[in-house]
């Protein structure tokens, strides 16, 4: 849910093309990034960053997540 609304304000406040890939960084949405754009990755080596960013941005929300509710 929290990813969903994320990637719809990135959506709202971003180009169609940068809001795809800040998304696929992000929350991990790369469905909507352009096959030109993951076709670029590919070929220069850094499509792994969306997946590795993915992983990252998870095990952090949920630290953020596990923290705030210890607090309140």
């Amino acid at each position: 849910m929290l990813k969903k609304k994320i990637a719809e304000i990135i959506k709202e406040q971003m180009y169609t093309r940068t809001a795809a890939l800040a998304s696929g960084i992000l929350v991990g949405n790369s469905s909507q990034v352009a096959e030109q754009d993951s076709k670029s990755m590919r070929v220069v080596g850094t499509a792994h960053f969306i997946a590795i960013f993915e992983v990252h941005i998870a095990v952090i929300a949920g630290i953020i997540f596990f923290l705030l509710n210890g607090l309140s």
